[in-house]
């Protein structure tokens, strides 16, 4: 993936986007060459739009784990918790 980081989007540690969400789905949307972070404490994940859909790369220990795709953003953001955040 050769995309910039641009800033952050989502954080498990308090469960908010980072500019809410319509500010931040609409960040984006609108900069498909950066990728945002979604912080978490079992996983670090890349945020990015391409080809109509917000797609996440999951890492854990620097390695990659998972690679999520969803039309929808806090679909997304939903499933990468469910299935790689702390239980």
């Amino acid at each position: 993936m050769n995309k910039i980081y641009m800033d952050d989007a989502y954080s498990n540690f308090d469960h908010v986007y980072e500019y809410g969400f319509k500010d931040t789905e609409k960040m984006i949307r609108e900069n498909s060459d950066h990728y945002f972070s979604h912080s978490a404490w079992d996983f670090y994940g890349k945020i990015w739009f391409e080809n109509g859909k917000f797609h996440e790369i999951v890492m854990r220990y620097h390695n990659v784990v998972d690679e999520i795709e969803n039309e929808k953003l806090d679909d997304l953001i939903e499933e990468v918790n469910e299935k790689w955040g702390y239980r």
